[in-house]
């Protein structure tokens, strides 16, 4: 299935941590991501990576729509307060359509850019 490139919202997150923390969170991520996985049908893509050298992470975060961002908020809270201590938003880049006010919200919590789509396409399995 095809879905049009200005439905689908992608999220990149950048992150600092101390890497003496690392087993910590692993624990936590392992948690979040099987949590997302079974209750978000609009996260299609979510994904941890961790740099060689362990102090920095990017989260992509690919969804098929406004709506799934919004819903994945509120759902995620939890993990997302257990794991404020040991992590360090540095950036987040935002892409595709989203409303202004939740536009805003992201920006009153991160250091956030936004891009808006201008061609292109997403594919489901």
């Amino acid at each position: 299935m095809t879905i049009p490139a200005d439905e689908t919202i992608t999220l990149c997150f950048e992150l600092t941590i101390d890497p003496a923390n690392m087993d910590r969170l692993l624990g936590i991520w392992e948690r979040y991501v099987n949590h997302v996985e079974a209750t978000e049908p609009g996260a299609l893509v979510y994904t941890w990576n961790v740099s060689e050298d362990q102090r920095s992470v990017v989260i992509l975060e690919h969804y098929r729509s406004a709506k799934a961002v919004i819903e994945h908020g509120p759902n995620i809270a939890e993990f997302s307060a257990e794991m404020a201590a040991y992590r360090t938003v540095d950036k987040l880049t935002v892409l595709g359509n989203l409303s202004e006010g939740l536009l805003n919200v992201l920006k009153q919590r991160y250091p956030t850019t936004h891009f808006k789509p201008a061609k292109g396409f997403s594919r489901a399995n």
